[in-house]
């Protein structure tokens, strides 16, 4: 993990170093509806494990680089939580409940297209990685996310809101039997700041 941000910002502050477009460090925080495909899983004929997951929120910090006229690439580090709570059915009753906290970090590569001065479109994979186990569910893996917003810029300045759609654990090292992805419907605000071009 501390070698993967190593080599994130040793990218970033080189690209910067010796690039002559346009760059931007933009921080957003979101809020999602997740599904969970594989929420409710059979132990016995009579029996089952449900997951449930809300208040599902993100935070992110990016770096986007100008790659030629309205192409952008976008990468950065993102933080997501949500509450799960998990229910131990028995015959069509709760018999134990529990609850934990997912919290997942994220890198995404993503490619942004601009289309006039007020819309965009985003989309790309990210590589996640699962940061605690409070319980068994691993998210760990490679996503995608697709994302259509809006953009308002002032002087060096600008404004995003972005409604986006994404998958956790599309593609996992070790797959599992029993499929478990995680789906959000997500809507995202944030500014950018520019950073003045080198000469």
């Amino acid at each position: 993990m501390k070698q993967t941000f190593t080599l994130l910002l040793f990218l970033i502050i080189s690209h910067y170093s010796f690039s002559q477009v346009n760059h931007e460090i933009r921080w957003t925080i979101g809020t999602s509806e997740p599904y969970i495909k594989g929420s409710s899983i059979m132990t016995t004929s009579d029996s089952h494990i449900s997951y449930r997951m809300k208040k599902v929120r993100e935070a992110s910090l990016k770096y986007i680089t100008q790659v030629k006229d309205h192409t952008y690439l976008e990468t950065g580090i993102t933080y997501l939580q949500g509450n799960v709570t998990i229910d131990y059915v028995s015959w069509g009753e709760i018999y134990k409940r529990s609850s934990g906290t997912l919290q997942l970090l994220s890198i995404p590569f993503f490619l942004n297209r601009t289309f006039g001065k007020y819309f965009y479109i985003s989309g790309g994979p990210t590589f996640d990685f699962h940061l605690n186990d409070e319980f068994s569910k691993d998210y760990s893996g490679i996503g995608a996310v697709l994302g259509v917003g809006g953009m308002y810029r002032i002087k060096n300045l600008t404004f995003y809101l972005t409604p986006k759609v994404g998958k956790k654990a599309l593609w996992r090292p070790d797959i599992n039997k029993v499929e478990r992805k995680l789906t959000e419907l997500n809507i995202e605000f944030g500014f950018g700041y520019r950073l003045p071009s080198k000469q």
